[in-house]
């Protein structure tokens, strides 16, 4: 009861501005060679970054194609899934990263050139996208269809933590409100709740107006969970956690799946909502598989795809892609949150390309407890 009401008593201000761990806006740029590209590189899968990465050094890019944007990078991201990317674990088998690759799935920067066919964007333009690999760069070259416009008063480092942290917490969430639009008077259980998504569905959750917010976390955390997240600490074990909330929540979000979404499972409510967004326990103590991610892992995707009831899979590439309008259109709402300070990120690290591979290897040490920022430059 304590936990509820000091919950209760946070939400008014948990979305009030933090200080930030490192100086700058991700906006400025030093003096380089602008005559270059750096770009994170690796020529083959491996779960060691340090001796597969490296950095290339090229010609800035120029439109492919009519369609084409070729974008300065100002920020992207070092995240969970560039590490399973890396490692070849690809839960896509349609779809799969292929090698030579870079690293990176979103970004933010400015329009540098354009292709004859572009009539939406001009050189200036402020921008971000989601894409599969290659942020981890000073340039990138992208289709038109697959940018954003940015608020010129957003921070880039800010931004950068939306297009697919922010993306993933707000659109796993939307399908689970009802027709008020909110959480009102609904429970909501979120496994790995202290991990840079887990932070981004707590603060999401928060601001839909959910009754509690229950978060699993390691013991030495909890009251970090408590007093700055807003959330009620749980146990990282669901054997531990699962008595706490068995057949009381109403929506559980769990990107762990510790034990094939039983656990989860059992949590809900009579008509409770189940959504999977992660495989972290298969994916982190298991080996590549012949279609990329461990067996295991498929199994449990096409379990919760097709076979459990009140269940879905989220996926932000799949998302995007198989409805990029709406994507965009909730995209551009979350940059409305972040600019009126609704929402904000916790920023632990903003580093540069040479300190990606070092990135990897505390991203996958479960240390981190925030986003990881590349600034390129």
């Amino acid at each position: 009861e304590e936990s509820i009401n000091n919950q209760k008593k946070l939400r008014s201000g948990f979305f009030q501005r933090r200080e930030k761990l490192n100086p700058g806006d991700g906006d400025e740029t030093p003096e380089g060679r602008e005559s270059d590209n750096s770009t994170v590189v690796y020529r083959q899968f491996s779960d060691d970054p340090k001796a597969v990465m490296v950095i290339d050094e090229e010609k800035i890019p120029k439109p492919e194609n009519g369609n084409d944007v070729v974008v300065k990078i100002q920020a992207s991201m070092v995240s969970y899934n560039d590490c399973v990317a890396r490692r070849g674990m690809s839960l896509s088998i349609k779809d799969p990263v292929c090698l030579p690759s870079t690293p990176g799935m979103e970004f933010v920067g400015k329009i540098v050139s354009v292709g004859r066919e572009v009539k939406e964007w001009k050189e200036g333009d402020r921008v971000a996208a989601l894409i599969r690999i290659g942020g981890n760069s000073r340039y990138i070259v992208v289709p038109q269809t697959s940018l954003i416009a940015v608020p010129r008063r957003l921070d880039s480092a800010e931004a950068a933590c939306m297009v697919a942290t922010y993306m993933t917490a707000y659109q796993s969430i939307k399908p689970c409100i009802g027709e008020s639009r909110t959480l009102k008077g609904k429970k909501v259980l979120i496994t790995g709740g202290i991990g840079t998504r887990g932070q981004a569905l707590i603060q999401i959750s928060l601001r839909a107006e959910a009754s509690a917010i229950y978060a699993t976390a390691p013991e030495n955390l909890h009251r970090y969970v408590r007093s700055v997240l807003g959330a009620i600490p749980l146990p990282m074990e669901p054997r531990k956690w699962l008595p706490f909330v068995k057949g009381r929540m109403d929506v559980v979000l769990d990107g762990v799946c510790d034990d094939g979404f039983h656990s989860p499972k059992m949590a809900l409510s009579k008509n409770g909502k189940l959504v999977c967004i992660g495989m972290a326990s298969i994916l982190n103590n298991e080996s590549m598989g012949a279609f990329g991610a461990p067996l295991s892992a498929h199994w449990n995707l096409a379990k919760a795809e097709y076979f459990m009831s009140r269940t879905t899979f989220y996926d932000v590439w799949s998302s995007f892609n198989e409805d990029p309008k709406t994507f965009k259109r909730d995209l551009e709402h979350i940059f409305k949150l972040l600019a009126k300070r609704e929402i904000k990120p916790n920023i632990a690290k903003k580093i540069c390309l040479k300190e990606v591979s070092d990135a990897h290897i505390y991203m996958e040490s479960g240390k981190a407890r925030g986003a990881i920022v590349c600034l390129p430059w």
